[in-house]
């Protein structure tokens, strides 16, 4: 509430701005050898619609949760961005 209060009531001061930590970034996190969680799953179903936090199966477990799902227009199927609990393999299914 802080910060939404603050940032109502004018811009951040650059002392406020420095004392805030930022995320690590994506390459700094695979430099400590950490993997990303973040995956792309393309649907084989056409038909199918996905409306977001679906969950995840890879063999027969949940894995993860779709983010939010969309129709990929130029590859004609479904997409949806998502996070695994686990490293995974490109191409798992």
């Amino acid at each position: 509430m802080a910060i939404l209060r603050r940032s109502l009531q004018g811009p951040i001061s650059k002392s406020a701005r420095k004392a805030a930590p930022s995320p690590p970034t994506l390459w700094q996190t695979l430099a400590r050898g950490e993997v990303s969680r973040m995956i792309s799953l393309t649907l084989d179903e056409d038909t199918a619609v996905l409306l977001g936090y679906e969950p995840i199966y890879l063999d027969g477990r949940i894995v993860g949760q779709t983010s939010s799902c969309t129709f990929g227009y130029r590859i004609g199927k479904p997409v949806g961005p998502g996070r695994s609990r686990e490293p995974l393999r490109s191409g798992a299914r």
